[in-house]
């Protein structure tokens, strides 16, 4: 960016804390040459803490001369900390940096009807204690607590019921399920752009929005319809790569495949492209047109590229490798939008359907800078500094469980926000589709216990259930001077492997009676089902063979991968697999180890990576009566001890030395006398070289636990396929 003279916007905030630097308004206005006396900052839920910093003094000189300001936000809508929002400062910083300010809570929903509405006031705070309990005792400020003014009153002149519907089913049916309800609602005379389809992610509303342009519904979205989605794009550009590299025999092949040939004098790019386009329409003509809107922006983006770079196809290929471009449509016609929640913030829909609940996590592991506070442990000497770690549920019981804590419950209100957004966008009808829950969390629900929950479809299935069983009285709930509803009663269904709860359907005629709707049953088709019916009552249509779309499934899952140090995967002989080559034979088998800890727990490690497809079911048995020879040699060492006559036993631990590097035995027996043994499994010969190796190895972490305070540290390297030992 500097090399094209480009400041960032986040860039300049920085810059602008670097000049006030903890100055007054007066320097301020000094600089900019313009004084300001009020100030309205709206969405201040999304306001980042340098902006903050820079915002403060303004806001401070104001109230000092007499002056009004507002500041204008919802903590339950913040849901950018991605970019640098705290919702801290709304929730709880403003008021002790201004502790004369008035607060006024917003209560009286003038956007969704009475349904949505009562439903939102019921379901999020049950959220909220499911999340403060499944986090468990917490210090600060719970969920719950910023969720306390999520009730909402309906305005008098409010009469629409509304229709609220949650479908689960199988994760691969959901698209089905969006473009079912599409076509229910249409049949109400409901226009496409009454309806919009909300997305957790770009990925998801790729799938989506394919899916329904593959079934003849017109689809706006912003950017989720990816111009490297289309096959015939895809194909071009393994097309191009070819020209660039004609020696490349994977898209030789292609080109074979198509019966298409590279032209070999082609005055510029555009031409070159048109040529092999001609070819591809020749090829596949039907895929061709379906996809005339992908191929006119690749050729936009090849023309913006070939006027300002030149006509150097290496050189475009690789701008291309790091481009993600995304077809852009005005906000016109009778059009189904499809949009990501992210997008949605502040707007409002006739017609909102939320496929992928399940995609919006409680938690999602990941990478964080933490600084741990070593002081106190035995690791107080390490150097104090920023450490790259791996925050997860097992960090809760390391010296970065601070961290995670707080990583926690930050995913807690960021997700819960990112749902809130979700389900307040419908005016008059919300339909939730989420994938089947796990026969525990349904039986957990039935039960009146589920739990513990890994996404919200989880919890939504389980308030579901909860509100199914319940009969509403007509007694309203107090809040504040005024009333609201309770949550209507969710009627349970269900059809075709689909499980459904809802709400009386359609809204109500000038008598005042609730017009009846068609069941799901009657108006959730599948696209194969529909197009059997036309073929005729006994005859059966195909799908029909083609290249998949990308991404196969919402989470971007399906693609091949090819990995350069996996050549042994595949046997001369045309074995696959552990079967083929004693490398991946030894990690499928090491794998096994790691998950045992006294000889009973074999079997069942053994059948995991049966059912894993890492063995066969010959391969598992094969594995099983080699590993249970060998433990039952192993346990005269006591490495393997049925009994359990140790103080404790840590199967691939990781380590962490007082310079920060990281090292994880594949077993540590704990002694009940306080001595430790450390055994590392091989799975290849003794051979004296490799022998030595492994021995510094092991070395290496017995002086860890020596600098621990354990003085009696014994190592062994196991190679276990001839059971021979090297004791150290």
């Amino acid at each position: 960016m500097k090399e094209k003279n480009v400041l960032s916007i986040d860039d300049s905030n920085t810059i602008l804390k670097d000049i006030i630097d903890g100055s007054d308004a007066p320097f301020i206005y000094e600089k900019t040459g313009i004084k300001y006396e009020n100030f309205l900052l709206d969405e201040f839920q999304d306001t980042s803490r340098i902006q903050w910093d820079n915002f403060r003094p303004l806001l401070q000189n104001s109230e000092a001369q007499g002056f009004d300001n507002l500041l204008v936000g919802d903590v339950k809508q913040s849901i950018y900390r991605w970019r640098g929002s705290d919702w801290n400062l709304l929730d709880s910083e403003v008021r002790d940096e201004f502790p004369g300010a008035k607060e006024k809570n917003l209560d009286t929903n003038y956007r969704s009807s009475r349904n949505i509405v009562n439903f939102n006031n019921t379901f999020f705070p049950y959220a909220a204690d499911i999340l403060d309990g499944q986090y468990g005792p917490q210090s600060g400020r719970k969920v719950s607590e910023i969720y306390s003014d999520v009730m909402q009153r309906l305005p008098d002149n409010r009469t629409e019921d509304g229709e609220i519907r949650l479908m689960f089913c199988p994760r691969e049916e959901e698209p089905e399920k969006v473009l079912a309800t599409v076509r229910m609602l249409r049949e109400r005379n409901i226009p496409f752009r009454d309806i919009t389809v909300l997305v957790r992610n770009n990925v998801s509303g790729a799938v989506i929005a394919t899916y329904l342009i593959d079934n003849d519904i017109p689809v706006l979205t912003d950017d989720s319809l990816k111009v490297k989605s289309s096959v015939t794009v895809r194909r071009l550009c393994s097309l191009l790569s070819l020209a660039d590299n004609p020696s490349d025999r994977v898209n030789g092949y292609l080109a074979g495949t198509l019966d298409i040939s590279v032209p070999e004098n082609s005055h510029s790019l555009t031409d070159m492209c048109e040529a092999l386009l001609r070819g591809l329409r020749q090829a596949d003509p039907q895929l061709f047109d379906s996809e005339v809107l992908y191929i006119q922006s690749f050729m936009d983006a090849l023309q913006d590229y070939v006027s300002v770079n030149g006509n150097s196809l290496h050189d475009f290929l690789k701008s291309w490798a790091e481009a993600d471009p995304a077809i852009s449509s005005p906000s016109s016609g009778d059009s189904l939008r499809v949009m990501t929640i992210h997008k949605s913030k502040g707007l409002d829909f006739k017609y909102v359907i939320f496929p992928y609940v399940e995609t919006v996590n409680l938690f999602k592991a990941g990478s964080r800078w933490c600084r741990p506070e070593f002081s106190g442990t035995p690791l107080e000497s390490a150097s104090d500094g920023l450490y790259d770690v791996n925050l997860s549920s097992k960090s809760d019981m390391t010296l970065f469980a601070e961290d995670y804590r707080r990583e926690l419950k930050m995913q807690y209100v960021d997700n819960i926000n990112a749902i809130y957004v979700a389900l307040t966008r419908a005016v008059k009808g919300m339909f939730l589709i989420a994938k089947m829950p796990s026969q525990s969390i349904r039986e957990g629900a039935e039960a009146g216990n589920a739990g513990p929950f890994s996404d919200f479809s989880q919890i939504l299935y389980c308030f579901a259930a909860r509100r199914s069983g319940l009969e509403v009285p007509d007694a309203p709930d107090s809040i504040g001077d005024g009333t609201v509803d309770i949550c209507p009663r969710l009627y349970f269904s269900e059809a075709d492997g689909t499980i459904i709860y809802s709400t009386e359907c359609g809204e109500r005629n000038p008598s005042g009676q609730i017009a009846e709707a068609e069941t799901p049953a009657e108006t959730e088709k599948t696209a194969v089902e529909s197009a059997n019916a036309e073929a005729g009552e006994g005859k059966v249509c195909s799908v029909p063979s083609a290249y998949p779309s990308w991404p196969l499934n919402a989470d971007g899952s399906g693609r091949l991968n090819f990995r350069a140090d996996s050549l042994d995967f595949f046997s001369k002989e045309g074995l696959v697999g552990a079967g083929a080559s004693d490398r991946l034979r030894g990690i499928v088998l090491h794998g096994i180890l790691s998950r045992v800890e006294v000889p009973s727990d074999l079997r069942r490690a053994v059948d995991e990576s049966v059912r894993s497809g890492e063995l066969s079911p010959e391969e598992g048995e094969r594995a099983y009566g080699m590993l249970s020879a060998r433990i039952a040699s192993a346990s005269k060492n006591g490495w393997f001890d049925a009994g359990r006559n140790y103080a404790s036993v840590l199967r691939e631990v990781t380590l962490m030395d007082t310079d920060g590097s990281l090292s994880r035995p594949d077993r540590v027996i704990q002694q009940k006398d306080g001595g430790i043994m450390i055994v590392d499994y091989k799975f290849a010969h003794r051979e004296p070289a490799s022998d030595r190796r492994y021995m510094r190895q092991v070395a290496g972490y017995a002086d860890i636990f020596r600098r621990m305070g354990y003085k009696s540290v014994k190592t062994a390297v196991w190679y276990v396929p001839d059971d021979e030992v090297t004791w150290g």
